[in-house]
């Protein structure tokens, strides 16, 4: 499907449509009209797991929250009568997009006790036979959402609806958020590079209004653009053109999150500014604490700040030479601090770009205020020809479970190879459970859940064998037995379960191997307590930071991931391999180390 233009003239009946904008710091969602309001705009912190899809999950439901909201903003008076699809509802026989309870708005409703959902003036009723599927918004004079667009920081593939893997996105690795976004709404979806719908949104609705030629600089957790030469809309040969956080400022200079060095996003984004003040200050401070210094006469933040203008008026310089525009316009949330920031950029510009492009272009800012970024995803989206369809229906969901099937490969091989870098613990850890099986030891095993699975996986591999045919080794798995947990559980506390049962078995020969995916569990941490308080060994498998269960472990072996799947994938890969470890010592095939 090749892109619409989104600055043509809109389709009749283009709207209203669902606009999620995708940030590092945060995300957004809003109802868009074609005259480029904004209804129903709600907010929420990003979420940085690791994992995608805890920050997809976030984002469907403030899109189904904005949907919620914009109904009556957009009814007025007309708004008797309309119907919100309430999330967590369950499909009806009949609508195969219904839902089994909806909020609709009635002269003089309540709030319904219990449901903190349903505004004043709500109540809740069976299904409304006249809101079609995937519709939320639907009542006098309107129709529903026609469309979902979607705004995120690139690399990006927007034909196919997928992220690649965007610098400040960590984990969102080929995420098909598209297809993903149009299965949970019913409607088609148009994805964009958010710099580049930021900077139509503000040529069709913003400071860029009547100019033909613009360039836009968001300057955020990153730094990304636009550029609109002579009215239409570079997007470059590969799509991706107006990645303009990544002019190279100072050769050689401070990594940036691209892995290249030098680029003006590594000095002049939200985040390079707070990285760059903490180093220069002593302290931690976010690039609102660093405006908030500089104002207060603070000499270090000072310096911090001065170069961070400079060098971006230096990168916005170079731009004013390249494309000769009418307007700059700076957006992001670096650019609330205003004349702060706008003022030494001008200054830069004027002094360094060439006179005669330096005298024609004007640098001011967005006039859309941290509402550019959904309106442009929400213009993507009214850009939509009526008559596309993508990602809908049963083609819609086998393509989003192709890619989400591509993603989890993607991540897992991704993470496995990180994983040579731990062989040497793996191998140290390995040879100290076959030197307290040689001393007469027994190793005990516990976890939670997938980790509990994991626990008994190894003690099944010591027990029975691996590959060869050898002697039995003493394991138990202390999550296994259903009477003494729920004793324990029932007598004392679910955080005492295992650390009880160590008390109880544990000898100063023995090794008490935990599996947990964060490290955060009381249990696990209890356990590697009273194992190493009786003088066993204690080994814990964990991931990402591994949390306070690290304190009380002798030898930790953590996944390079904040993940639950890839890091439990990992603990089975690393236990295969000290089980081949302890299978070739127990068959005589290697020496006791």
């Amino acid at each position: 499907m090749s892109a619409p233009d989104p600055l043509a003239p809109f389709p009749g009946d283009a709207g209203p449509v669902l606009a999620l904008d995708i940030g590092g710091t945060k995300l957004a969602a809003a109802v868009i009209t074609p005259d480029g309001a904004a209804s129903g705009l709600v907010t929420a912190p990003t979420p940085h797991t690791g994992d995608w899809r805890a920050a997809t999950g976030r984002l469907f439901a403030l899109g189904r929250e904005a949907l919620r909201r914009a109904a009556p903003e957009l009814a007025g008076e007309a708004g008797e009568g309309w119907a919100v699809r309430e999330p967590g509802g369950r499909k009806t026989a009949g609508d195969p997009g219904g839902s089994a309870s909806w909020a609709v708005r009635e002269p003089g409703g309540r709030k319904t006790a219990g449901d903190p959902g349903v505004g004043a003036g709500w109540v809740v009723r069976e299904p409304d036979p006249g809101v079609g599927a995937g519709r939320a918004v639907r009542g006098a004079g309107l129709g529903g959402i026609r469309a979902v667009g979607l705004a995120c920081g690139g690399p990006l593939d927007a034909a196919s609806g997928t992220v690649m893997s965007p610098p400040h996105l960590p984990g969102w690795t080929r995420v098909p958020i598209g297809p993903l976004a149009a299965e949970a709404f019913g409607v088609p979806f148009a994805l964009e590079n958010d710099a580049t719908a930021a900077a139509v949104a503000e040529y069709r609705f913003g400071a860029g209004r009547g100019t033909g030629t613009m360039l836009y600089l968001t300057v955020s957790t990153g730094i990304g653009g636009g550029a609109i030469v002579g009215g239409r809309l570079h997007r470059g040969a590969a799509g991706n053109g107006g990645e303009f956080g990544h002019i190279i400022v100072r050769r050689g200079g401070r990594l940036c999150a691209c892995g290249r060095r030098g680029c003006v996003e590594a000095y002049a984004s939200g985040s390079a500014i707070a990285q760059r003040a903490a180093e220069a200050c002593g302290r931690a401070m976010t690039a609102a604490d660093v405006t908030a210094a500089v104002a207060a006469g603070d000499p270090a933040a000072a310096a911090v700040w001065a170069e961070t203008a400079d060098l971006l008026g230096a990168a916005v310089a170079d731009l004013v030479n390249v494309f000769e525009p009418d307007l700059v316009v700076l957006g992001g949330g670096v650019t609330r601090c205003g004349d702060m920031l706008l003022g030494p950029v001008r200054e830069v510009v004027a002094r360094e770009a060439m006179p005669p492009a330096a005298r024609a272009a004007r640098v001011e800012p967005a006039a859309l205020g941290d509402r550019v970024g959904v309106i442009g995803a929400g213009v993507v989206a009214l850009a939509l020809p009526l008559e596309d369809s993508p990602a809908t229906g049963t083609t819609g969901s086998e393509r989003a479970m192709a890619h989400w099937m591509e993603s989890h490969l993607d991540e897992h091989v991704a993470v496995a190879s990180a994983l040579g870098a731990l062989t040497a613990e793996i191998r140290a850890a390995g040879e100290l459970v076959c030197r307290r099986l040689a001393g007469g030891g027994t190793v005990y095993t516990l976890g939670n859940g997938g980790s509990a699975a994991d626990a008994q996986h190894l003690t099944g591999e010591l027990v029975g064998h691996f590959k060869r045919h050898r002697r039995p080794l003493p394991a138990v798995t202390l999550s296994a037995d259903p009477s003494v947990l729920t004793c324990v559980a029932n007598d004392y506390a679910y955080a005492d379960v295992f650390a009880r049962q160590i008390e109880a078995l544990a000898r100063p020969q023995d090794v008490v191997v935990a599996f947990t995916t964060s490290g955060r569990s009381p249990n696990v941490t209890s356990a590697l307590a009273a194992g190493r308080a009786r003088g066993a060994l204690t080994l814990l498998f964990a991931g990402g930071d591994g949390g306070p269960a690290t304190v009380h472990a002798d030898r930790v072996l953590l996944v390079p991931s904040k993940s639950s799947q890839r890091i439990q994938e990992m603990h089975t890969l690393m236990l295969h391999m000290i089980s081949e470890m302890v299978d070739a010592w127990a068959a005589g095939e290697e020496p006791a180390p």
